[in-house]
């Protein structure tokens, strides 16, 4: 991308952005409109864990969700659930909305935070587990820009600006 000289010193220097495909960012976009949604609902008693039972491609409207999460919430009784936690049971709800499968665990507030209208809605989740491999696509960058030009004469130095989760 660049050939820099001072006097008689070369070198070229390779820039590359390690990120997610264009339909993987459209994933990730998805669900966070999708969580930002949830967030913005209000029930005066519970928040909620939310997780995706099966994450969707086509962004479902407030009334989809929002509305029969906030019905859901308003039927629940605080003094039976907040009795219920101590034993863990907790109220759950699953809502299919268009091509998503959400499910929701009900959580009562505390004392002091009910009617608290700055109380998130989401107080966890969505939850994921398993292997990580961050390295196949950094290095896929990296000997993509290495070997773009052959073998330089110059150094070659070579930089990643790793936009993916967990590139160390």
């Amino acid at each position: 991308d660049f050939r820099f000289t001072r006097g008689t010193e070369r070198f070229l220097l390779e820039a590359t952005v390690v990120d997610y495909s264009e339909a993987e960012q459209g994933r990730r976009q998805l669900k966070d409109q999708l969580l930002d949604m949830v967030d913005d609902a209000f029930d005066a008693d519970f928040f909620v864990s939310i997780d995706f039972a099966a994450e969707g491609t086509e962004m479902p409207s407030r009334s989809e969700v929002v509305r029969p999460l906030e019905d859901w919430l308003n039927g629940l009784d605080w003094k039976l659930a907040t009795k219920n936690s101590e034993r863990a049971i907790f109220p759950e709800l699953r809502i299919n909305a268009r091509d998503w499968t959400i499910e929701f665990t009900a959580f009562a507030k505390s004392e002091s935070s009910r009617g608290d209208q700055s109380f998130r809605m989401i107080g966890s989740g969505p939850m994921y587990g398993g292997m990580i491999e961050e390295r196949t696509p950094l290095v896929s960058d990296l000997r993509s820009k290495a070997t773009r030009y052959g073998r330089p004469t110059e150094p070659l130095v070579l930089a990643a600006l790793c936009l993916r989760d967990f590139v160390d």
